[in-house]
């Protein structure tokens, strides 16, 4: 019988070793995910920041623009996603 428990321990001990990396990976893909998150919300508002941007650019530039310049300014501004991300 004390071999048999002793196997058993061994095998407890092993899954409790098991678990406790499979809790170290949990929290380690957590922190990634925090990292992840964190950077795209920051590419998010410099995303937002430069759409504004261009809108304001092309919103102030577009009345002064003449010929096949202005057209193509209307068109890229046309093919834009009306989406906004976030």
């Amino acid at each position: 019988m004390t071999a048999e428990r002793d196997d058993l321990v061994a095998q407890r001990d092993a899954l409790v070793a098991d678990r406790n990396n499979l809790v170290a990976q949990r929290a380690a893909h957590a922190a990634d995910y925090a990292k992840l998150e964190a950077k795209l919300a920051h590419v998010t508002a410099d995303h937002r920041d430069a759409v504004a941007q261009l809108d304001h650019v092309i919103g102030s530039t577009t009345w002064k623009l003449t010929g096949p310049v202005r057209n193509l300014v209307e068109h890229m501004r046309s093919q834009r996603p009306t989406k906004r991300v976030g």
